[in-house]
């Protein structure tokens, strides 16, 4: 296949993906900001042990720096938990660098798109993302910055979610880093993430990294997963400005004072404007939710 072939051709075409030793069909495509990935499948087990009969392919946009690219998959090898999608393997994908995992059967945005949860659900959820985040943090000081219902994967069953795509997550590499992320003084100067979900520091020239950046970010998906995908709708209503975020907030903190309980209380404690007001760690929101 030409280099310069568009992801719709590939898809159209149903090219052969060369995986490890075996061709898959492709059976489509999502685009990303950063990629696409491909869904592949074949009628028999494949010959390599580590892959099944569906499988998922992360391919990145030619246009990336190579920096971008190796920063999300030094990051994501580190990263074997649970409740993290597991990096199965590098390859190339029809002559691209090209990242293997298991091929999952939606997204949380689709979920709720279709039906929000109620709020024992929502709470797990959200207990399992904190787990996932948590460990990365704790274990690897990695931070995943773009959490939002899109980067949630579910696979057999809508409780069992994997947090995925850790294209611009960062790793504390200061020696200033403590467990008590609020002394760390490791800053970044560029804005990157999803509009709507990023905590208004970030939009500072120089913002300290930290549990809080996250957690902002995790407070508006348990929101939504109560009332919907409001965020995006926002955006493209109002565009990105003080008053869009200004209506976001106030609309997920109605949805905290309705939803009450601990799943309230945490979507009050995460929102806040003041990060240094957010939890102070992903162990202390875990709390707030009764773990």
């Amino acid at each position: 296949m030409p280099s310069n072939s568009t992801p719709n051709q590939v898809a159209r075409r149903k090219v052969t993906a060369r995986v490890g030793r075996d061709g898959y069909d492709v059976d489509g495509n999502i685009s990303g900001g950063m990629g696409c990935v491909w869904l592949l499948s074949r009628p028999t087990e494949p010959k390599d042990p580590r892959f099944t009969k569906r499988m998922a392919v992360k391919t990145f946009r030619q246009d990336l720096d190579e920096t971008l690219i190796i920063n999300e998959l030094r990051n994501w090898l580190d990263l074997r938990h649970p409740r993290i999608l597991q990096l199965i393997g590098i390859e190339y994908l029809n002559w691209h660098l090209s990242a293997v995992m298991p091929r999952m059967d939606g997204s949380l945005y689709d979920a709720i798109a279709m039906s929000p949860f109620a709020p024992p659900a929502a709470t797990s959820i959200v207990l399992d993302i904190l787990t996932a985040l948590d460990f990365g943090s704790r274990e690897h000081g990695i931070y995943h910055l773009d959490i939002k219902p899109q980067n949630v994967l579910w696979i057999n069953n809508l409780a069992n979610v994997r947090v995925t795509d850790w294209g611009i997550s960062r790793l504390l590499t200061s020696p200033t880093f403590y467990n008590d992320a609020r002394n760390s003084t490791q800053t970044f100067t560029q804005t990157a993430g999803t509009p709507g979900y990023m905590g208004p520091e970030r939009f500072a020239p120089s913002w300290s990294i930290m549990d809080a950046a996250d957690l902002y970010s995790l407070g508006f998906l348990a929101s939504e997963l109560i009332a919907g995908p409001f965020v995006s709708q926002t955006i493209f209503d109002k565009g990105l400005n003080d008053y869009s975020y200004s209506i976001l907030h106030d609309t997920a903190g109605r949805i905290a004072k309705v939803t009450g309980g601990r799943l309230g209380n945490f979507i009050t404690a995460c929102i806040a404007w003041d990060p240094n007001l957010r939890p102070a760690t992903f162990k202390e929101a875990i709390h707030i939710l009764g773990r």
